[in-house]
């Protein structure tokens, strides 16, 4: 009798190790997909994020460009006049309809 409680009990460890090898490869297999989505989904977002940098620094150079710009004289006299209406003392302005 002691003969066949050992068999018996090694069919069943026999069994549930398969049983929870393969109850643990599906979770593995199950997790591989999920992570290779995730990869993904973080390769797509990375090449957004590459290509708003790209604008940012092309716009951080307008912007440089523009500074620069504003330290001119020539930018300070269009601005007076265009905004301000303001002109030299010997400078002569013409006003259209009067």
């Amino acid at each position: 009798m002691a003969g066949r409680r050992r068999r018996r009990t090694g069919k069943l460890g026999k069994v549930l190790c398969a049983v929870f090898a393969c109850l643990f490869l599906t979770i593995i297999s199950i997790n591989k997909f999920m992570l290779e989505d995730r990869l993904v989904q973080a390769k797509v977002k990375n090449e957004a994020m590459k290509a708003y940098l790209e604008s940012e620094k092309d716009r951080a150079e307008e912007l440089e460009g523009l500074k620069a710009e504003m330290k001119t004289r020539k930018f300070v006299e269009e601005t007076a006049r265009d905004k301000f209406g303001l002109a030299y003392e010997n400078e002569i302005v013409f006003e259209p309809g009067k």
